[in-house]
């Protein structure tokens, strides 16, 4: 006691007038005189001594409680206690008392201060992953935590979160990305929180390290257990609390621009079978921050769910997503291919996120219902533009080669025009066989009151058809070269030179002098012809040298001639 009283003499008046009775918190450790009674005492407690009780003002339990001290805060006080004192020790009764052998947290925190920043770094990646790890992937499917931006590509085809740090250049990346609408960023609430979250980190891999040193038949391998329970506890409410600003893309309705914006997460997300909120307490439900991504999402109508169509009607459901659809991603002429639609989905903000396979299931019902149209690989939305199309059956004479129409629909039309020749339109009737001589027929069906586009004629193309025949003759010398032409409109020219009969200008109407040669002969018609070549003499037997389809370019004006003779003078 003596000890006591002379080392609070020792520090002035203001120290002696500061104590009127002496008790346990009058003992200062720290002065040797005083700790050397205490030792011989009891000098098993000489570790606690030096590292728990007095080190210079540094250790953990001087004056937690004496006269005149505030006690409101001692509970939490001795919890801290309990966890940083080296010799510290309870009773089953639950009363602390100090050991004279070092605790657990002795192991611990011995780890602890040589725990290096890339082990400290990784427990926390493996925490936020163990958090965060897509399983599910319905609102995102590729997780990125703390990951180098530059090594980090975005999908049309999957959603990316993307955890990082509050001075990471996440806007940056995010502005020279094509699919913006195809990331999210969880990012810090307080970057001062890290201090906190490191500590816990360090704590979880030293008593890691503790487990490497002890087997399950030693003393404190039980502690040791519920310890680790209790670090991966405080670690993972620090790392929830701490990383709770999310950015998503959301879309400008004004200028069209994607842009980030930024939202609280929530601390709880929706049970799949019960629909009932569920809180992101870390107990048994560590991994479900995927859910809770999704929750938060949906609360801000980011991510769409789709229900479950009920009875017949299978495109109620997707009634808000469609609109979205139609309204956002087609181009105003109401038709585009089904990669530009999901070009649109992945790279404007103002689309909402949903299930992978979503859209895919959306085209399918609304083409297989008729709601959407696809013609030459592109769809169409509401309201089409019909065409005004028809469909002729039609016979050719092989006398005369007009053609007969036998059958003529309409569809989306109600009025038939035709042209011959390339001559003006007129409009003809659509329901009665009609009979024509024209070698080019285009039929173009429209619509009278213009609701409906004119769509693609209907063309016909007529053919010529070019005979020769030799008859036979009483007695030697020149033969009779009977030919025949179909249509008769065709107008028949020849060559005797052996020159092509097109340049020709001779048009072969009935007689050629005696002892003429005919090596080539050409029908012609608007447009269309059929060549037939043949050589005559009057010691040469004829021959058919060839015959095949020419595009003819000019009209010129046809003679009706069906049989042309050729005789001797």
């Amino acid at each position: 006691m003596a000890s006591i009283v002379r080392s609070i003499w020792e520090k002035g008046d203001a120290e002696v007038a500061r104590h009127s009775l002496l008790s346990l918190a009058s003992a200062d450790l720290n002065v040797s005189a005083v700790t050397a009674r205490f030792r011989e005492i009891k000098r098993n407690l000489d570790g606690a001594l030096q590292t728990d009780i007095a080190n210079n003002g540094t250790s953990y339990a001087e004056y937690i409680a004496a006269p005149g001290l505030d006690i409101s805060g001692l509970s939490t006080a001795l919890e801290e206690l309990a966890r940083s004192c080296w010799y510290l020790d309870q009773l089953r009764s639950g009363r602390f008392f100090f050991n004279k052998v070092k605790n657990l947290n002795a192991q611990i925190n011995s780890y602890h201060k040589n725990c290096a920043d890339l082990d400290r770094d990784q427990e926390i990646e493996d925490k936020l992953k163990e958090m965060f790890e897509p399983k599910e992937k319905r609102c995102y499917q590729t997780l990125h935590i703390h990951p180098d931006l530059g090594k980090v590509s975005l999908s049309r085809e999957k959603t990316t979160l993307v955890i990082c740090h509050h001075d990471a250049p996440f806007q940056k990346f995010f502005d020279g990305e094509k699919y913006k609408n195809r990331v999210a960023f969880l990012t810090l609430v307080d970057p001062a929180g890290l201090v906190r979250i490191r500590n816990h980190a360090k704590r979880l891999w030293a008593i890691k390290q503790v487990f490497k040193d002890m087997s399950k038949d030693d003393a404190q391998y039980d502690k040791a257990k519920d310890e680790q329970t209790t670090i991966h506890s405080e670690l993972f409410l620090a790392l929830r609390s701490l990383y709770a600003r999310l950015f998503y893309p959301l879309g400008d309705l004004a200028s069209g621009d994607t842009k980030l914006t930024d939202t609280t997460l929530l601390d709880n997300y929706q049970d799949n079978s019960s629909g009932q909120p569920v809180k992101f307490e870390g107990e048994k439900n560590t991994s479900k921050g995927e859910l809770v991504i999704e929750n938060t999402l949906r609360s801000v109508a980011k991510f769409h769910v789709v229900p479950a169509a009920s009875g017949t009607d299978k495109i109620k459901p997707l009634r808000s997503l469609r609109t979205r659809v139609e309204q956002f991603l087609f181009p105003s002429s109401g038709r585009a291919s089904w990669d530009q639609i999901l070009d649109a989905a992945g790279s404007r903000g103002i689309m909402v996120w949903a299930e992978p396979g979503t859209l895919e299931r959306m085209k399918d019902t609304l083409l297989t219902a008729g709601e959407w149209r696809e013609l030459a690989g592109q769809l169409m939305k509401p309201p089409f533009v019909e065409e005004a199309t028809v469909s002729i059956e039609y016979e050719r004479n092989s006398k005369t080669g007009s053609i007969t129409t036998t059958d003529i629909k309409l569809l989306h039309a109600d009025a038939l025009y035709l042209s011959e020749d390339g001559k003006p339109e007129q409009k003809i009737k659509h329901d009665e066989a009609t009979v024509l001589n024209a070698m080019v027929l285009v039929f173009q069906a429209r619509d009278s009151t213009n609701t409906n586009a004119d769509g693609r004629p209907f063309r016909i193309e007529n053919h010529i058809t070019l005979k020769q025949e030799f008859l036979p003759g009483a007695t030697p010398g020149p033969r009779t070269l009977k030919i025949g032409v179909v249509p008769v409109d065709a107008t028949l020219k020849y060559t005797a030179d052996g020159s092509d009969p097109a340049n020709n200008v001779h048009t072969f109407l009935s007689k050629l002098p005696a002892g003429s040669v005919i090596v080539g002969a050409r029908a012609t018609a608007p447009r269309m012809l059929e060549l037939m070549e043949t050589a005559t003499a009057q010691k040469k037997p004829p021959r058919l040298c060839r015959a095949s389809p020419i595009p003819w370019g000019r009209s010129g004006n046809p003679a009706r001639t069906t049989e042309c003779r050729i005789q001797s003078a």
